[in-house]
């Protein structure tokens, strides 16, 4: 089942993958991760933590107070490959979860901005209502319990700092016309859309096509 299969990844601590590893010099052994975090939790303990302790507990505001790579195609793989061993092939919304293939629908490069942190970039100049982004390698989940396994797969095996990114670039949002529990996802984009920030409307150039009102 998919419930026994997170456990067996969680259980296993198999994260491989170079970035993962040299995310912050100070994650890349048993030893100094516990420097980092106060303890290793099994997924019991982990499992009764709101996202404010967790965040605690692998010293994510630390983490993000240095500069934070770019991930690279391996890494984003990773994390695709992960949530479908998890969330189950079948709930998957990612298609090939091994494919290179990001959701951007224009050229687009991502590179580091400054104070401001990664960001992504247009490779050319984008007409006035055109798609951009189609949200085709985005992880949903229906289960918040999935997503905590999914996130826990990487912060307490050989990726805790690939934990604190998740958590930055996760969000909730509703589908449908409907107002119900099963309309609304956790989602996290799976390539370099994770890496757009939120303008809101007063500072948005690119948003959902009702939020910009677009024709």
């Amino acid at each position: 089942t998919t419930e026994e299969t997170a456990i067996g990844i969680i259980s296993d601590g198999s994260i491989r993958s170079e970035t993962a590893n040299s995310l912050a010099l100070h994650q890349t052994s048993d030893q100094s991760r516990h420097m980092n975090t106060s303890r290793l939790l099994s997924w019991e303990e982990f499992d009764q933590l709101l996202f404010e302790a967790i965040d605690l507990e692998l010293g994510c505001k630390e983490l993000m107070q240095s500069t934070r790579p770019l991930y690279t195609e391996e890494d984003w793989k990773l994390l695709r490959q992960q949530y479908e061993a998890i969330a189950g092939k079948e709930a998957s919304t990612i298609g090939d979860a091994t494919s290179s293939e990001n959701a951007f629908l224009v050229p687009h490069y991502a590179q580091q901005a400054g104070e401001k942190g990664r960001g992504i970039f247009a490779g050319r100049d984008i007409e006035r209502g055109e798609a951009v982004y189609d949200f085709s390698r985005t992880a949903q989940f229906r289960e918040f319990s999935l997503f905590r396994k999914w996130l826990y797969s990487f912060a307490f095996n050989e990726a805790p700092a690939m934990a604190c990114d998740i958590m930055m670039w996760t969000y909730v949002q509703r589908l449908g016309d409907q107002v119900s529990e099963e309309d609304y996802r956790i989602m996290t984009d799976l390539d370099n859309g994770a890496l757009c920030n939120d303008g809101y409307k007063k500072n948005g150039n690119i948003g959902f096509g009702f939020e910009l009102n677009v024709t």
